[in-house]
This record gives structure tokens, C-alpha cells and sequence, in this order.
């Protein structure tokens, strides 16, 4: 590091302390923290915002949070919306006490952000937002909480959004991830997550033979649909905009996709989703999604012993996420993504579901029984299944019963 770099992080250090100083004396009259929020990614700006809003309310905390944020914003409206909440900020200046409090505990800083170190920690860190505890923690319930957001200001007419045949909860969102999905300072391999939008054709045109009309969004796709249908609406490219896709999540019937960043849009504005192709499944992360939505997962082979692994040894897989290299092929693991079938099927019956016409059969509800109870952990199971009520789809259990 040169003599100039040297400067430049004493000078914001020397600030960075004046700012805590300044902090730690108005404390007796008003709390404030200071955070980090991953503003370049829709996933982290969706799911860790609404995180701490919640937390806020669930503790009637009226602190005022101060967070350091990316150069990049991943959706400017949602951003913008955010940013008008009362006692909430985003502002370089976080940067600083930040700072100031990581130079002083280094040793300390990274088990304080994991949420590993007990109540004995510095007493600094109480002027900071802890990603591991309050914006990224491990599980919760907050999705059965209101939204955080005035939903009324994502509404299609309020928002001069035209589209024939399209009205308030009469259409189904769709959105994959593929080989053009663009995640931000993530050097990581997840390719395995991808799949090709018509994948879902058998789903539109089962939605379109009932009068539903499905709408395609994202902003960057690898290409284009082969669907065609009158409706059948594809917004995605140059027909994209931040507006465009919360207001159609927003204002859906609900959401299809999988455990991707856009996902977390239907969580902040509590629309159900159904979740294909999900990978890795891991039971705490449902609680990411928004409450009362529906799963199914991608199968993974085990070559070595010719076998697919069952639903509670796939939760309980040590999966790496921080894996530079192709993880489950490296294992010698193959990757099966849902058939057409599997994922019209689900949908379907999420169809059915929202609209309070499903019942499960008795094989169907004995099969739901024997799923949850091969998951061992309880608590983990009682927020996704009783309070979030997320389930797994029944007639993809039924057609996969020997993965229990």
C-alpha cells in the first residue's frame, strides 16, 4: 500500500471514529446504527431490507439505521422505495464508522457479522447491524408478518401499465434463470441452477387453456420463448423495467420461478410463489420465500452408488456456496431438472390452491406426512410448514415417493 493509500484510510478511520464519538453521545437521546446492504443484487436488496424492517417492527425499535451501499443498484424504483421509509438510510458516510470499528476489532468483526460470538462482544459493535443476526439470519417467519411496503403504489393502472386480458389477480408470473441471469461480484459456479424458459410451456398452456393469462419477465434472458399464444405475454429485454416487473409480481395471482435473486420480490410484497427446479434444497432457506408457497426440487444422482438421494439427505448435503468449481459434478453427483410435466403439474395445482380448490387425497396427505417427518430438524419444520405454510407439491411427491 503507498504512502497515498496509507492517507486516505487513516483519514477515514480518524472520521469514521469522530462519527461513533459523535454517536456514542447522542445515545442517551437517539440510537443509531450503521449497516451494509448489497444494493447490486435484487436478491440481497429485496431479502435483507425487509429483514431488518420487520426486525424493526417485531421489536418496536425506533433506531435509526445508517447503511453503506454498492455503486450498482439492482432495481432503482424498489431502491427509491426503500429509501423513503422513516428512520431508514443509505449514504457513503456508513462507510466510515464501519470502518473505524472493523480497523479497532478486526479479531472480533468477521464472528460478529456470522453471529457467532456471544453477548461479551466490544461494546462498538452495538452501533452496528449484524448481516448473519438481522439482515441474512438463518431462518425466520417474518413473511407471515404485513408487507413492509405500500403495495398500492406497484398497482398496474396506477402505474399506466396496459396489457390486454391483464387485470389484478387473474395472471401468473413466469421467470427462470439461465445462462444470462447476471449476478453481480459473485465469482461463484451456479450454473447447475439454470433451465430453459419452455420448460414451462406445458404450464402456460395449461394456464391459457383455463383463461390465465402468463406473463415472461426479467431484463436479460439467453433467449427467446417458443410459445405462442395470445395469452402469452413476453416482457422481457427492452420491454423490461424495474416499474414493470414489481408491479406484475406484485398484482399476480403468483409467482413461478426458482431460488433466485428475483424471487425475494414476491417475498417483499408477500405473493405466493412456486419454486421449480429448486437447488440446493436446504430446509432453513424457505424462509426466504414468501409464506404459503409451494416447491419442487431437482433430483441429484449419486453415480457412484447408482442411486438418487433421498429429500432429507439432500437438506442435510453440506453444500458448499462458496465452491469455485462445478460442485455437484465434481462429487460425481448428476443434476435432474424437473420434467415439463412435473412443473405444469405444480403449478396446476397451485392454480388450485390460491384459488381454494384443492384437496389433497388421503394418499397425497399420508405422503405430505412421511415427507416432513423424514426432516429432522423440528423448529426448522415448524416455521416452514405451520407458519409459513410452505409446502411441497403433492403431486410431485406422489410421483416421487421413493425419494422419501
Amino acid at each position: 500500500m503507498n504512502l497515498f493509500k496509507l492517507f486516505l484510510n487513516f483519514i477515514s478511520i480518524f472520521i469514521g471514529g469522530l462519527i461513533i464519538t459523535m454517536v456514542i453521545l447522542l445515545r442517551p437521546f437517539i440510537k443509531i446504527k450503521f449497516g451494509y446492504i448489497i444494493t447490486s443484487r435484487i436478491g440481497h436488496l429485496c431479502y435483507n431490507v425487509d429483514n431488518y424492517l420487520s426486525y424493526k417492527k417485531l421489536n418496536y425499535s425506533k433506531e435509526i439505521a445508517i447503511f453503506n451501499y454498492d455503486k450498482s443498484i439492482a432495481n432503482k424504483i424498489l431502491f427509491s422505495t426503500f429509501k423513503k421509509k422513516k428512520n431508514l438510510f443509505f449514504s457513503k458516510i456508513a462507510s466510515f464508522p464501519i470502518r473505524f470499528i472493523k480497523w479497532l476489532h478486526k479479531d472480533y468483526y468477521t464472528d460478529f457479522q456470522k453471529n457467532k460470538i456471544g453477548p461479551s462482544y466490544p461494546f462498538l459493535f452495538n452501533f452496528l447491524i449484524s448481516h448473519q443476526k438481522i439482515l441474512h439470519p438463518r431462518i425466520t417467519n417474518y413473511s407471515v408478518m404485513p408487507a413492509n411496503i405500500d403495495t398500492n403504489n406497484f398497482s398496474l393502472n396506477k402505474n399506466k401499465i396496459q396489457l390486454k386480458t391483464i387485470k389484478k389477480n387473474n395472471f401468473v408470473c413466469f421467470h427462470n434463470r439461465d445462462s444470462a441471469y447476471e449476478v453481480r461480484n459473485d465469482s461463484n459456479f451456479h450454473d447447475f441452477r439454470n433451465f430453459e424458459f419452455d420448460d414451462y410451456r406445458d404450464a402456460i398452456k395449461s394456464l391459457n387453456d383455463l383463461n390465465v393469462p402468463s406473463v415472461r419477465i426479467g431484463k436479460k434472458i439467453e433467449k427467446k420463448s417458443l410459445i405462442n399464444s395470445k395469452l402469452f405475454f413476453d416482457l422481457t429485454g427492452d420491454r423490461s423495467s424495474d416499474l414493470i416487473d414489481l408491479s406484475l409480481i406484485n398484482e399476480s395471482l403468483f409467482f413461478v420461478g426458482t431460488n433466485s435473486g428475483i424471487s425475494n420480490v414476491a417475498r417483499i410484497f408477500r405473493k405466493p410463489e412456486v419454486l421449480v427446479n429448486y437447488i440446493p434444497f436446504k430446509l432453513e432457506d424457505l424462509s426466504a420465500w414468501a409464506k404459503n408457497s409451494l416447491f419442487i426440487v431437482k433430483k441429484l444422482f449419486l453415480k457412484k452408488e447408482n442411486r438418487f438421494l433421498k429429500f432429507y439427505e439432500m437438506n442435510d448435503f453440506q453444500y458448499d456456496i462458496h465452491y469455485k468449481g462445478n460442485y455437484f459434478f465434481d462429487l460425481g453427483i448428476d443434476v435432474i431438472n424437473n420434467s415439463k410435466e412435473e412443473i405444469k403439474e405444480a403449478v396446476s395445482e397451485m392454480y388450485y390452491r390460491r384459488l381454494g380448490l384443492w384437496k389433497d387425497t388421503p394418499l397425497q396427505k399420508d405422503l405430505q406426512e412421511k415427507f416432513w417427518n423424514s426432516i429432522e430438524n423440528s423448529s426448522d419444520k415448524f416455521i416452514i410448514k405451520n407458519e409459513l405454510k410452505t409446502i411441497i407439491g403433492s403431486k410431485f411427491l406422489e410421483k416421487n415417493s421413493h425419494l422419501i
